[in-house]
């Protein structure tokens, strides 16, 4: 597995201090927003094939079906997982959860 690296804080510092559970920096912790993201798959294309994309283009990742995806929380990789379709809903089972280490460089 390749190991990244961000600038400022990342999800799995907040973690690290959510694990204190120290009084009010508890509930100040569990007040901030983050946002998820789920990449399903990537594809690399140079950009004059992306200008001439329009309405109804479509774009084939270099994922399949059966591959586990990456979750991000504020474009922090912080786990992998598996998606399930039931009906007309979406949903992602974390499969696996980056500790701290994961992510170092």
């Amino acid at each position: 597995m390749s190991h990244h690296q961000s600038e400022g804080l990342t999800f799995a510092d907040f973690s690290c201090l959510i694990d204190l559970g120290k009084g009010n920096l508890m509930t100040t912790i569990k007040g901030v927003e983050i946002e998820l993201s789920v990449v399903i798959g990537r594809r690399t294309m140079p950009i004059n094939h992306l200008l001439r994309m329009g309405r109804g283009a479509v774009i084939e990742l270099e994922a399949n079906v059966t591959d586990e995806v990456e979750i991000l929380a504020n474009m922090v990789p912080i786990g992998r997982g598996e998606v399930i379709v039931e009906g007309d809903r979406i949903t992602v089972e974390i499969t696996k959860k980056y500790h701290l280490s994961d992510l170092a460089a």
